[in-house]
């Protein structure tokens, strides 16, 4: 698997992780970043297992939630991996892996809890899962503190 299909497999796995479509995840241009930031911080081969172990999923299965659920997020290997993605893409931050998982599989001075970047914590899924704005970051426009807050909708009902 060349990079390209990785990047391809992050992001498809990824879009499983946080239950947001591939076009919301590449809209928060932070993809690249992130898949660069997991082989940076993991190493390129951990990354590229994990990636292998996505890919024969998805070959494998018609339900892969629910593959990706049972095979990977309960995976005392890969579970603590795809709860960090997870984390990375709703609080733009890394999360240093367990001890007990750094002493088996990879212990890297890399792998501290640190916000990745400005632009992560900016671009945060969170703020998309809340309906808000990061504060101090993306305003919702001039003025509009004087117009009454919009009622909070899911799928067509209000709370």
């Amino acid at each position: 698997m060349n990079q390209s299909e990785q990047i391809d497999y992050f992001y498809s796995l990824s879009t499983v992780l946080t239950g947001y479509n591939s076009v919301k995840l590449f809209g928060t241009g932070q993809g690249g970043f992130y898949f660069k930031s997991l082989n940076h911080i993991l190493g390129k081969k951990l990354v590229t297992e994990l990636l292998d172990a996505y890919q024969a999923l998805e070959i494998k299965t018609n339900d892969i939630n629910t593959s990706v659920n049972s095979h990977l997020l309960l995976h005392k290997k890969w579970g603590p991996v795809c709860k960090n993605i997870i984390k990375m893409w709703y609080m733009g931050n890394w999360y240093q892996m367990p001890t007990r998982w750094r002493e088996n599989y990879v212990s890297s001075t890399l792998d501290t809890s640190k916000v990745l970047s400005s632009n992560s914590y900016i671009e945060g899924l969170v703020w998309k899962a809340m309906g808000q704005h990061p504060k101090s970051a993306k305003q919702p426009g001039y003025a509009t503190w004087s117009f009454a807050p919009q009622p909070l909708t899911i799928k067509g009902k209000g709370l």
